[in-house]
């Protein structure tokens, strides 16, 4: 809208300032309510969510050792007045950063370290990711009603958007884990709100903040997960380039960089902090930054390349809530592509194709990937169902129809692409087990399963008290054959939870615990073996050597026998049983060996 001359005292002008005074207003009492709005119905699912999260299985590896066990030496090294161990702590998130692990930090600086703490800070970030969301399509359909000169008052795109995130049962699983993907997400999701209100703020005073912002935002998606900051910003940095020429056009492109030049100030700050110079500490820290992260960034390319087919079928299973809820999403977003052309609309499109490309094309694969390809596409897709009107259908189904595809008879579809998939078959004697995982991937309440990969939680329990009561406040322990259920990490956090050391935790917790992570340990000479004993007072194995039986970890079988033969006592500390649906549970025992006296 052109601005009224200040100088002009006419009495036309002075309607036109204020005409102008009341828009401005009403926009700004319109984005408090949508604000308002988004802040009620993610409250309502936080309560709905984590009531009643589930307890029954502990974590795994990766979030022990990738997320947590960064955050808990920060948080016992704060306890302790060790602020030098906790800036240590910090650093040393290098293969995955530092963002989320501090958030886990604060949280647990409150609750004391805490499993089930991390778990409802992850399920809240899910519900401020659909916060967001519902604002994100809010910017958007304010684009498009500018484009098209049609009333800013729809809100059903938002609340839309937000209907489609929620029935999601593949972030809603993720999000009560460690894993990182629902933060990333929910950080790509409030960068993406920044970034859009930053192109409707150009030219205002509040120009400047909103680009220090919007790069702020952008960092911080960058230091919650590197792949998907890079994917993030390769879809902004496209936009911008649309923008520049766009500027370039009208003469403005001088007045648009310099603009733009504010996007920066936050990013190259962290990141000469991070990669150049890490205070406190010096060019050692920032070569061995750089150098995680290109090794990172060139991970996971040996694997053969998961199927296709199953990437789909998990990709319709546990994506939305029914497969022809999907089916629904997508053809939506092609329609949506009808307002292509609107900025907005376009910068969508861009971070849909920067997120599913690269997880689709790579070799590698977890279903957990897909999460953050979804905020593209379930705005485009409650964008499509703003055409529903022009088609003579009633608007207000539109707010019905989610819910009815996804509620009504939904195992029939589910079931329909697992068999089309190949992995739900009548002569399979396990059917009803693999039947039973597919309604637990749709599962959307509190209660829902949560994919850990840890052992179930008596297990965990059982086998954390067995260690716990054999170990010494003080003592070094070791782990020979460590399966990924138990990861080193977990082990001393039970040790801490248990009423270990805290000054034991923080001075071994980084430590190597197994003679051979990745292999079978069939490479390690005894002379190696002795330089790794002499580094522990007590050292555990089991028979079977790993916790689910795997066949690859037999190997490890031999190490009672050769820890005998150079002095070292193995006793039985204790005997468990270990699930492993859909076959027999196995039975472990867990040896503790010490040397002779």
């Amino acid at each position: 809208m052109p601005q009224p001359d200040e100088n002009d005292r006419s009495p036309r002008a002075a309607d036109g300032a204020r005409d102008a005074g009341v828009e401005l207003a009403r926009d700004r009492i319109r984005g408090w309510l949508f604000g308002g709005m988004a802040l009620l119905f993610a409250a309502v699912c936080a309560i709905a969510w984590t009531w009643g999260l589930s307890d029954a299985r502990a974590w795994g590896w990766d979030e022990t050792m990738h997320a947590e066990l960064p955050a808990a030496r920060m948080v016992v090294s704060l306890q302790q007045g060790e602020i030098g161990t906790c800036f240590d702590a910090l650093h040393s998130c290098s293969q995955y950063p530092f963002a989320w692990p501090v958030v886990l930090a604060l949280v647990q600086l409150v609750t004391g370290v805490s499993e089930h703490a991390g778990r409802v800070a992850g399920t809240l970030a899910w519900c401020l990711t659909l916060a967001g969301l519902f604002l994100v399509a809010y910017e958007v359909v304010r684009a498009v009603a500018l484009r098209t000169g049609e009333a800013v008052n729809d809100h059903q795109v938002p609340l839309l958007a937000f209907v489609f995130a929620a029935l999601c049962p593949l972030a809603l699983a993720f999000s009560g884990t460690f894993f990182l993907e629902v933060p990333a997400t929910c950080a790509i999701v409030w960068a993406l709100r920044a970034w859009l209100v930053r192109a409707r703020h150009a030219g205002t005073p509040r120009e400047r903040r909103a680009e220090l912002l919007a790069g702020a935002w952008i960092a911080l998606a960058f230091f919650t997960k590197f792949n998907y900051g890079l994917m993030l910003a390769a879809a902004l940095g496209l936009d911008w380039a649309f923008e520049l020429v766009g500027a370039w056009r009208r003469g403005a492109a001088f007045a648009f960089a310099k603009r733009s030049a504010w996007l920066a100030p936050v990013p190259l700050v962290l990141l000469l902090w991070w990669f150049v110079v890490p205070l406190p500490f010096g060019s050692e820290v920032a070569a061995e930054h750089r150098s995680a992260f290109a090794a990172f960034l060139q991970g996971n390319q040996g694997f053969s390349r998961y199927p296709d087919l199953l990437r789909l079928a998990y990709l319709g299973t546990w994506f939305a809530a029914t497969p022809r809820l999907f089916v629904l999403e997508f053809a939506l977003l092609v329609v949506a592509l009808h307002w292509v052309r609107v900025a907005a609309v376009r910068v969508l499109l861009f971070l849909l194709l920067a997120t599913a490309l690269p997880i689709a094309l790579h070799p590698f694969h977890d279903a957990r990937f897909q999460v953050v390809a979804g905020p593209a596409l379930w705005v485009l897709a409650a964008l499509g169902l703003r055409l529903w009107p022009r088609w003579g259908l009633p608007s207000g189904l539109a707010l019905v129809l989610p819910f009815v595809l996804a509620l009504v008879a939904p195992r029939w579809d589910r079931e329909g692409l697992a068999r089309w998939a190949g992995f739900l078959r009548d002569d399979d004697p396990n059917r009803e087990f693999v039947r039973a995982r597919i309604e637990s991937f749709a599962a959307l309440g509190g209660d829902r399963p949560l994919p850990t990969g840890g052992l179930e939680r008596a297990e965990h329990e059982r086998l954390s008290a067995f260690v716990a009561g054999e170990v010494g406040p003080e003592e070094r322990v070791g782990w020979i054959g460590m399966s990924s259920e138990y990861s080193p990490a977990a082990l001393h956090l039970a040790l801490l939870a248990h009423g270990g050391s805290p000054k034991r935790f923080l001075a071994e917790c980084e430590r190597t615990l197994d003679v051979d992570y990745f292999g079978d340990g069939s490479g390690v000479a005894d002379e190696a073996l002795k330089a790794y004993l002499a580094g522990f007072d007590v050292v555990f194995l089991t028979d079977p050597p790993d916790l689910k039986g795997r066949k690859s970890r037999a190997g490890f079988a031999v190490y009672r026998e050769r820890l005998a033969g150079l002095g070292w006592n193995a006793r039985e500390v204790g005997q468990l049983s270990i699930a492993r649906p859909p076959s027999a549970p196995l039975d472990v025992t867990l040896y503790a060996c010490r040397p002779n006296r």
